[in-house]
């Protein structure tokens, strides 16, 4: 995985009561990020830490980059936060979108 692409990294696609499907985005200071995670392993741990019913896991690869790239743009996302933890608040890099 590259060091400044989304692609190769993990995110968490939520669905809220309409069913509409959304990327699970969080805020750092006054900037809105996608939380993305380097292993499906740590993202599903992350939805089981912070409880999301329903949400998925998908890959961002070459084929969706653009319409993720897009989604984010939609939303204010910035970038990306990688490996979130909500037990220290820490996180282990961001990358840009």
């Amino acid at each position: 995985m590259a060091e400044n692409t989304l692609e190769g990294l993990w995110y968490i696609i939520a669905e809220d009561e309409t069913k509409t499907r959304y990327p699970v985005l969080g805020r750092v200071v006054d900037d809105t990020y996608l939380l993305a995670f380097s292993s499906a392993a740590k993202a599903r741990t992350f939805i089981q830490q912070m409880k999301i019913e329903g949400a998925d896991v998908g890959m961002i690869v070459r084929g969706n980059l653009e319409d993720i790239r897009a989604t984010m743009r939609q939303y204010g996302a910035i970038g990306a936060v990688v490996d979130f933890d909500p037990e220290t608040r820490s996180f282990a890099s961001t990358r840009a979108a």
